[in-house]
């Protein structure tokens, strides 16, 4: 945590990572800054977490800065991520039709859009949405979210394609954890139409919490795996025929 800086008092009280050193000083990242902020050492607070405990339904993915000729972390352990109390993301709504204000109020993004439609490995129902600020454009490119979205079957992507940055996806990007309930059949009818979401699933009650270490195996899943399986192609094929009978509202 940040904290006694007089020249730039806005990012006191402010979590990130350290990525580098620099004479005297060492570089940060936070959900904040568009780059890298370069501070004392006596300016920070060690904050841990626990990154085992599955208490998080939302968690913050940092960027992971790069210099020439160096490869972008892709293994679990590299990832750079937080939740809870010790993030920028503590006080997120309850409510999800107020996470998109949480994000220009809290985070000051000019442009949230969603990615919907992730998959974590052995689970080709997606239960993962990504937020990203499309008007970040000075922030270190975040390697993970990008990848993420060229993962995504086309039917996903052209959801937000004409939102996608010219110079990739940058800054920090919120992950959250929205497990569905499976279809069964083609003609399934929605019991509770008010429940209806884009995706076209509706949303267990305490459907499970993700811990920090998921989080990142899940990042790294992403960098790793084919762009689509069969039984994923199977499935969105099965949700893009739904939507064209009708079956599925867009919000």
């Amino acid at each position: 945590m940040i904290e006694g800086l007089k020249s730039a008092p806005q990012h006191n009280g402010r979590y990130g990572f350290v990525t580098s050193h620099e004479g005297d000083r060492v570089g940060v990242v936070t959900a904040h800054a568009e780059g890298l902020l370069t501070i004392k050492p006596v300016n920070l607070q060690l904050v841990t977490q626990n990154r085992k405990s599955k208490d998080h339904e939302v968690i913050m993915v940092y960027p992971t800065p790069t210099t020439a000729g160096e490869m972008c972390a892709t293994q679990a352990g590299d990832m750079l991520v937080s939740a809870g109390d010790a993030s920028a993301l503590n006080g997120w709504p309850a409510d999800w039709k107020k996470e998109m204000q949480f994000l220009r109020d809290t985070l000051g993004w000019r442009n949230p859009v969603t990615l919907t439609g992730i998959t974590r490995e052995g689970i080709y129902k997606s239960d993962l949405v990504l937020y990203f600020d499309a008007n970040s454009t000075s922030s270190i490119r975040n390697h993970h979210a990008q990848v993420s979205f060229g993962k995504l079957p086309a039917w996903e992507t052209k959801k937000v394609n004409d939102e996608m940055p010219k110079r990739g996806i940058r800054g920090c990007c919120v992950l959250v954890f929205s497990p569905t309930q499976a279809m069964e059949t083609l003609g399934q009818t929605f019991s509770d139409d008010s429940l209806r979401l884009e995706s076209g699933f509706k949303a267990l009650p305490n459907g499970g919490k993700l811990s920090l270490d998921d989080a990142s195996v899940c990042l790294a899943y992403q960098h790793r795996r084919k762009k689509n399986t069969q039984a994923e192609e199977d499935q969105t094929d099965v949700i893009e025929r739904l939507r064209n009978l009708g079956h599925l509202n867009e919000l």
